[in-house]
């Protein structure tokens, strides 16, 4: 939660009450949900990216045309929108 703060600006006692007791939150404010939106976002990016890579690495030592391989690649670029 330290990380999401320092990186993203979301309060780490908001993402304690929101993890903890949540029960006790009535709502959340609009920059504190866009925030924590987008470090989502970001965290699905990153995670596509490092997925790329060890596709890359997985070719590069196995067989390319591997199933998993080719479904690893279809998944992403479902992910990504083509």
């Amino acid at each position: 939660m330290r990380v999401i703060e320092r990186e993203y600006g979301v309060d780490y006692w908001t993402m304690w009450r929101l993890r903890y007791r949540r029960s006790a939150i009535r709502d959340i404010g609009v920059s504190v949900y866009m925030k924590l939106k987008g470090a989502y976002e970001a965290e699905c990016q990153r995670q596509l990216q490092l997925l790329g890579r060890d596709i890359e690495t997985i070719k590069a030592i196995a067989d390319s045309s591997a199933d998993l391989v080719d479904a690893a690649e279809a998944l992403v670029r479902e992910v990504r929108g083509g």
